[in-house]
């Protein structure tokens, strides 16, 4: 399961999410891969000025039954600097984390409590992971659920989320801003207009003191600008999404993100310019769409969690995917994702009323944690729509299948290392999904084949042993 994704430092990426940190290129090939045995889950990625990478999380307490807070600190290479846990005694979700102006981090998260209402919890701490302050935030008698917060630009932070009764009942958008030293100075709820619906803010971008807002009503999406103050410049709907972009969208948190060209993108599907103009929207066939950056090329790397909604892999897959779409500077790629140019803005009714948030300090106990091991581990992987690397197995090293060279400009030799995984049949899949050759009554621990005629590119090599289990491995052809 990913979460979290982010850019390297040469021209790769990273992606974190359930004991996982993954290294890829930006044509999908995996560069490193690391599993933490223990139970953490990785729910946010930071990239630091020092060349590191900072990831904030839940470690999970089974003898408690809670989820504490975790962060974690790697160099470029993914080896550990430091790892840290902050516990409250009660149990934390982990939602969001931005770095600020002085390399320390600002984290939000929902509190657990079996007796009361969802709480928000709020840290600052610096660089080294030491706490600077901390806060409970609660609204009388309702949930208060929060979903990611940013620095501002006058050294404050706002956050957005929802406030609620039950889920069953109306739910409202809601806006926090905290001074430097976490103090609420304001608290605004927004709703559409008429009242008794269903909002909940997901996203936030922040550029030349203004704020962007990402929600859902519905299942509909809008964004509204707003100032410092809350003070709405504008809000949008667009175009509403049905059938399964409907419930995606109005359960799965979506990042935002600002282009040097103006535009602004939100998760994989939308774009809009600082005026709240659509460019474009497009359907991509992969669950929870976690994020979306842009590639050297122009193109885009959308990430989410699988598996995706269309699926060309001919068994079913049980585990947790890991989608992974390459797309073109448009957002269209073959099979993959359809470019729907139609897309319209309507003007939102929003009705702004104050909300009162009430602050605590918490009391955090923090330990060090010096026996974090992370190691590398095997990936499970499949090329095509929409299962690019398909779901996360975890292979012992006698499963694993040696292929070298890897790239190659033709002749690969595929071997196995113990005689029980004798192979019965091999073939190579191209990115669309397409056999391009076929090997099959092999019998053997190990084959050589010569892939010469293809393309240049990335492939996948499909191996099925004598019990008809396939194992999927990628390959890079060069010089062809």
């Amino acid at each position: 399961m990913c979460y979290a994704m982010e850019y390297g430092f040469q021209d790769d990426f990273i992606l974190a999410g359930e004991r996982n940190i993954i290294k890829i290129d930006s044509t999908g090939q995996i560069i490193s891969s690391f599993l933490s045995k223990d139970k953490y889950r990785l729910k946010t990625i930071n990239r630091t000025h020092d060349s590191s990478f900072v990831y904030f999380g839940e470690s999970i307490d089974i003898s408690a039954q809670i989820n504490n807070m975790l962060m974690i600190k790697t160099d470029s290479l993914g080896d550990l600097v430091f790892a840290k846990e902050f516990s409250i005694g009660k149990s934390i979700s982990i939602t969001s984390a931005d770095i600020c102006r002085d390399s320390g981090f600002v984290v939000c998260g929902n509190v657990y409590e079996q007796t009361s209402f969802l709480k928000t919890i709020i840290l600052k701490v610096d660089k080294n992971g030491n706490i600077i302050w901390d806060k409970i935030l609660d609204s009388a008698n309702k949930n208060l659920v929060v979903s990611e917060i940013k620095q501002t630009g006058d050294n404050c932070y706002v956050v957005t989320g929802a406030l609620y009764t039950n889920e069953f009942s109306s739910t409202n958008a809601v806006l926090i801003k905290l001074d430097s030293v976490g103090a609420v100075t304001l608290s605004s709820a927004f709703e559409t207009v008429p009242a008794n619906t269903r909002s909940k803010g997901w996203g936030l971008l922040i550029e030349d003191n203004q704020i962007y807002c990402y929600f859902t009503n519905y299942g509909q999406t809008s964004i509204a600008k707003v100032d410092n103050n809350f003070i709405f410049k504008w809000c949008y709907s667009y175009q509403s999404f049905t059938g399964w972009e409907a419930y995606l969208y109005a359960n799965h948190p979506v990042k935002m993100h600002l282009e040097s060209d103006g535009v602004i993108h939100f998760g994989a599907n939308f774009e809009i310019d600082s005026s709240g103009t659509p460019s474009y929207k497009w359907g991509v066939a992969v669950q929870s769409k976690v994020d979306m950056l842009k590639t050297k090329d122009g193109g885009t790397l959308i990430v989410g969690i699988g598996p995706g909604i269309a699926c060309k892999n001919k068994k079913e897959i049980h585990q947790t995917h890991i989608g992974i779409i390459k797309a073109d500077s448009t957002g269209f790629t073959e099979l993959c994702a359809e470019r729907i140019p139609e897309t319209e803005k309507d003007s939102l009714d929003i009705e702004i009323h104050s909300v009162i948030i009430n602050e605590t300090i918490s009391t955090v106990a923090e330990n060090w944690i010096s026996d974090l091991d992370l190691t590398p581990f095997n990936l499970y992987s499949q090329f095509g729509c929409v299962d690019v690397f398909g779901g996360i197995q975890y292979l012992n090293e006698a499963d694993t299948p040696i292929i070298f060279p890897n790239p190659t400009s033709g002749n690969i030799t595929i071997e196995f290392s113990e005689s029980p995984h004798l192979m019965s049949e091999i073939k190579v899949i191209d990115i669309l999904g397409n056999e391009r050759f076929s090997k099959s009554d092999i019998n053997n621990v190990s084959s050589d084949i010569n892939l010469g005629f293809l393309p240049s590119g990335a492939y996948i090599i499909e191996i099925t042993n004598k019990n008809n289990e396939e194992i999927h491995r990628s390959i890079i052809i060069e010089g062809n």
